[in-house]
Order: C-alpha cells, then sequence, then structure tokens
C-alpha cells in the first residue's frame, strides 16, 4: 500500500480507491443534474421572458406608470388647478400655466372649465369646457397639455385627477428592472379547490380605499 508522499509525489492506492468510488457515485447524479439544466422547457423560459418585456413596456410606454407625476382628489364644487401655488390642485409649474381652469364636481359629475387664455386638447381637438368621464366608464376622457396628459379616476365614493407626464424625469431616467436567474425549480404545480359562489376579498390599495374582488377559489402547493 502507497501514502501520498509531498517529497516524491505518490498518491496511495487507498486514496485512489476512494477517489475511484467517490466519482462512481456522484458522476451520475452531475450527469442528471445537467441533463435536467440542459432540459429545461423552453416554452417555459419563453413565457417568463415575454412577462418581463410587457412589465417593462407597460411601465415605459408615454401613459406607463412612470410618467405618472400626480393625483389629486377632488371636492364637491369647484376645483382650481395650475402651477400656481394658490390654487386647489397644483400641477406642476414648470410644464403649467399659473391658472388653467377649474374641475366642477357636482353630483358624481365632473366639468372641467378652461381659462380663456388657456388651451387644452381631447382626441386631438381644442375644448373650454367638457364633461369628464371617468375610468370606471367605458371610455374615460383624457385631456392632454403639452406633454402632460390627465384623467378622472373613480376609487369607491371619490373622484381624482391622476396626472401624467411622457416627459417625467422618473420615465426619462429609468434604467430598467434587475431579475433574478430564472430557476426552474421555483415552476410549481398548484391544486385549484374551486368556490362557489366565489368569495369575496377586500384589496387594500395605495390610495387608501379599499377594492372588492371576487376569489373564485384557492390554489394549494408545497415549497
Amino acid at each position: 500500500m502507497q501514502y501520498f508522499s509531498s517529497k516524491t509525489g505518490v498518491l496511495s492506492m487507498t486514496s485512489k480507491y476512494f477517489i475511484s468510488k467517490f466519482l462512481s457515485f456522484c458522476l451520475p447524479f452531475i450527469i442528471l443534474f445537467a441533463s435536467c439544466e440542459k432540459q429545461t422547457d423552453p416554452a417555459y423560459l419563453e413565457s417568463i421572458q415575454q412577462w418581463r418585456e410587457n412589465r417593462l413596456q407597460s411601465l415605459t410606454r408615454e401613459d406607463g406608470w412612470l410618467s405618472l407625476v400626480g393625483l389629486y382628489w377632488l371636492h364637491q364644487g369647484e376645483n382650481s388647478f395650475g402651477g400656481a401655488p394658490s390654487n386647489d390642485l397644483q400641477f406642476p409649474p414648470e410644464k403649467s400655466p399659473d391658472y388653467m381652469g377649474a374641475f366642477v364636481l357636482e353630483d358624481g359629475i365632473v366639468t372641467m372649465q378652461m381659462n380663456q387664455n388657456v388651451t387644452v386638447y381631447h382626441n386631438n381637438e381644442p375644448v373650454s369646457s367638457i364633461q369628464l368621464n371617468s375610468d370606471a366608464q367605458e371610455f374615460p376622457t383624457k385631456i392632454t397639455y403639452g406633454s402632460l396628459t390627465w384623467y378622472i379616476i373613480k376609487r369607491g365614493d371619490r373622484l381624482g385627477v391622476r396626472l401624467k407626464d411622457r416627459e417625467s424625469e422618473s420615465r426619462k431616467n429609468f434604467k430598467g428592472i434587475d431579475y433574478f436567474e430564472i430557476d426552474p425549480k421555483w415552476r410549481l404545480t398548484a391544486t385549484f379547490q374551486p368556490q362557489e359562489p366565489p368569495k369575496v376579498i377586500e384589496v387594500p390599495t395605495f390610495t387608501g380605499n379599499a377594492e372588492f374582488e371576487n376569489s373564485p377559489g384557492t390554489l394549494y402547493f408545497t415549497i
């Protein structure tokens, strides 16, 4: 029996035996692991990549979330707006005339009335007074001025003005989204248990209002 010697550099027969056994035991698992990696479903990887691309497009488009620059809740009656701080709703002063006009809220209906020296557009047509449909309706009314776009949102009993700017700093300076590498082991199989009738669940939102959605059932899975 030989042993490894730092002087001679000879590896013992015992060491060779254990190395041989170790490799014969581990090699099949190494091959299996590599094989699994190679056999990852291309359609699965493509679906995740497509979701990421869709998310990126949704964020970065002209009216995407990166263009959001303001949200203003309306009170009953007249709500003045413009770049001056004395308005009820102050729009970005570098993008807005001091006094643009007013949103008038009466009986759940919002009408926008513009000052004479300010021209805004709806569907590329100038408007001076217009009733605004909210996003709770089929066709919300969108108004544009320069790089700004705004429309009415309805959340619970509240109505507000959502303001977007296609030239916002957030949109211009966006550097993309960092992701972890796709790991197929987190592709889980779940069992769906339906619920009839669907359960109504309360969903908190960043606006402070709760939204209520129908939940059709429950997914069960193991990690």
